[in-house]
């Protein structure tokens, strides 16, 4: 498998991944390369399944969720993404401030702003100087036409941000 990996040979990852898991269908390693191969396929609900065997094995495992969570996300299946985002808070690891942005982006595509205002606010209780969340912050009031409160917090945002990476 691991040769298949390097030179990116999806297809066949994905058959001797499958070879490995009718031998044990725990096996961790061998869903994880099946994993890479649906999700390199773009084979999202089956790179779904495999994770959620992972998570059956290794429930503790907040990355786990954070895949599922963004591959979710961008295949717009926002019930799912809402779901595992709460079951994910119960985890001892859980990143709540990057699950409560991912709730807000989902909040405002869902067209429930309110929500996205919400859940906002209260993580950047958390971490006054995330720049991910203030930036879901300003999409928000530039989806309900505030357009210069957005404006003000893009212009807050750029002085916030260090710039010394790109010098």
């Amino acid at each position: 498998c691991n040769i298949y990996m390097d030179i990116k040979d999806w297809e066949n990852l994905a058959e001797y991944a499958l070879k490995i898991l009718n031998i044990d269908e725990n096996d961790y390693q061998g869903l994880e390369f099946l994993k890479i191969a649906y999700i390199n396929l773009n084979m999202n609900e089956k790179a779904c399944e495999v994770i959620k065997k992972q998570i059956e094995l290794s429930p503790d495992d907040f990355t786990l969720y954070k895949e599922i969570i963004n591959i979710y996300f961008d295949t717009k299946n926002y019930d799912a993404v809402l779901a595992y985002c709460e079951e994910s808070m119960t985890l001892d690891n859980v990143d709540e401030p990057y699950i409560k942005n991912i709730q807000a982006k989902t909040f405002i595509n869902t067209g429930k702003i309110d929500s996205c205002f919400d859940i906002v606010k209260e993580a950047l209780k958390l971490n006054p100087k995330d720049v991910q969340l203030k930036q879901t912050l300003a999409c928000a009031y530039l989806n309900i036409n505030e357009f210069q409160t957005s404006i003000n917090l893009y212009n807050e945002l750029i002085d916030e941000v260090d710039h010394s990476d790109i010098l």
